[in-house]
């Protein structure tokens, strides 16, 4: 039996090709697999959302053991090369709806013990386990969109609010209000930038259990893309600023109009506290030498959220391909669970395709 993953780790079905397909409008198709450009005379992929895998054909044979690649994303996957994957590929374009067959259990004791058998068999089936690495992401992602959300509204608020300025900097401000402000401004700050490094330090446990396949090669380039961009590479280093150096006070910058009424235009930090720190990486301080005397955040970090927003939409939607067969059998594991918990009122026993398989 193989070796369940730790937890929070994925066990992803590594495939030993790699098809790549090269699309450009007026020209013909051409594949290469493996990096290398591979002659043919018929290419046919048969796909069904109802299947956990699609159907590669190459010169009429079929291409186990491959993944299908065009541009940036990967589109089919195909199993191994076994009894099991054949016969599964037969039941698709014969029968694809048949089920397995069995009595519900009638006996109270028989009937809880294949319940909990099949609670167990999907808790530790790798598709659930995958689910539930990736789903921990999700769940991140969703923690970090609702911190830029009160970041966005906060600051939103705050430079178009001439309140704000006579709080903050008026003579006769209230110390309480000002100290309250600036501590809500520089929580939603924080809030932001910890849970993009929360982010990034998942995704290292995660991406580990994919070496030497296609997607960890992509998804490291994509990612060192994202962090040389000089916002994010500025998110990332004020969270360890932030961290290990000082909570700056906010430099103010406003402008005033020709009928003398005052608006924001920034809130930043300036460069004289900023450098105090030297763990600013190459990325961080040439975006930060682009400003005067102070580095505005706002600007910055929905810069950095919306770069980081398009990598990580890039990599769930590859995940979900990838994942779609494991994904697929634990999900039957499900659907003959509740018939069972139904006792044959709802739903139904698994696939036949999904029965007796190697994973």
């Amino acid at each position: 039996m193989n070796a369940k993953p730790l937890p929070g780790k994925p066990k992803p079905l590594k495939l030993g090709r790699v098809l790549i397909l090269h699309v450009e409008a007026g020209k013909p198709t051409t594949l290469s697999i493996d990096g290398q450009p591979q002659g043919f005379g018929e290419l046919s992929i048969n796909a069904d959302i109802n299947w956990p895998f699609d159907l590669v054909k190459i010169d009429g044979e079929y291409s186990f053991d491959t993944e299908v690649w065009s541009g940036d994303n990967i589109l089919h996957i195909m199993p191994p090369d076994s009894d099991w994957a054949r016969s599964a590929v037969e039941q698709f374009l014969t029968a694809p709806t048949d089920v397995t067959h069995f009595e519900i259990p009638t006996d109270p004791d028989q009937w809880r013990a294949r319940l909990e058998s099949l609670s167990s068999e999907r808790a530790n089936h790798v598709g659930a386990l995958n689910h539930i690495a990736w789903d921990r992401i999700r769940r991140m992602l969703a923690v970090h969109d609702l911190n830029f959300q009160e970041l966005n509204r906060v600051f939103g608020e705050n430079l178009k609010d001439e309140v704000f300025l006579m709080e903050i900097m008026g003579t006769n401000a209230d110390p309480n209000v000002r100290e309250a402000r600036l501590t809500n401004l520089e929580q939603v700050i924080y809030n932001f930038v910890a849970t993009g490094y929360a982010l990034e330090q998942q995704s290292n446990t995660i991406i580990g259990a994919y070496s030497g396949t296609e997607f960890a090669r992509r998804f490291h380039a994509k990612r060192n893309d994202l962090t040389s961009t000089g916002e994010v590479a500025f998110a990332r280093g004020l969270r360890e600023f932030l961290t290990h150096q000082k909570l700056p006070y906010p430099h103010m910058r406003w402008s005033i109009s020709d009928g003398g009424e005052s608006t924001f235009s920034s809130i930043g930090f300036g460069h004289e506290e900023l450098n105090l720190y030297d763990g600013w990486d190459k990325a961080a301080r040439a975006y930060m030498g682009g400003f005067e005397s102070e580095v505005p955040l706002f600007p910055a970090l929905v810069s950095a959220f919306e770069a980081e927003q398009a990598f990580w939409t890039w990599a769930l939607r590859q995940t979900s391909v990838m994942n779609r067969l494991h994904r697929t059998l634990a999900d039957e594991i499900a659907i003959e669970s509740n018939w069972v918990l139904s006792t044959g009122h709802r739903e139904r026993p698994r696939r036949v395709w999904a029965h007796n398989t190697p994973f």
